[in-house]
């Protein structure tokens, strides 16, 4: 490894692998919970989240059926690091990334952990992820860093597009 950059590139972390159905998680979750208490990660929520399904049937689309599903945050004490757990996946967002050997041993070890206590019969689909800050330096524009793509409108258009804010 080497000397920490003073201004690291990578803002924010994402490692995620996706596994068989658990379906019944929440039968698990305090062995989980506990596992990962023990680890360093005390932090925890449940959270219900709504999506909306959508199929197809003879060429004609159904109606939207909305699907409930429910999900668990494991995280530290710092709120750097954060485990997210589904029936299907568990993934570890990071705002404190360091090296790729530390990142993807904490992530391990979190899979470890829900692999010890469901016995997962596979894994599908790892993946990783960077968001990178940009940081333009004095006499610098945002544009100098980015493709044309992604600059949007405000460099297209002329004028003052700033929208003044009206304090109550």
């Amino acid at each position: 490894m080497g000397t920490p950059l003073k201004n690291p590139p990578v803002y924010l972390t994402l490692a995620q692998v996706r596994f068989n159905p658990i379906l019944k998680l929440a039968d698990f979750l305090p062995s989980i919970q506990e596992s990962f208490r023990q680890a360093g990660y005390p932090d925890f929520d449940r959270q219900h989240l709504i999506s909306i399904q959508l199929s197809v049937q003879d060429g004609q689309p159904s109606t939207p059926t909305p699907v409930q599903q429910e999900r668990f945050q494991l995280g530290n004490v710092e709120k750097t690091h954060t485990f997210i757990l589904d029936g299907q996946s568990l993934t570890l967002q990071s705002t404190n990334y360091g090296y790729f050997e530390t990142f993807s041993a904490c992530f391990l070890k979190g899979l470890d952990i829900v692999n010890h206590v469901v016995k997962l019969a596979f894994t599908e689909r790892a993946g990783l992820r960077y968001l990178d800050r940009v940081m333009p330096q004095p006499g610098e524009t945002i544009e100098q860093y980015l493709v044309e793509q992604v600059h949007g409108l405000t460099s297209r258009l002329e004028g003052d597009l700033s929208i003044p804010i009206q304090r109550r």
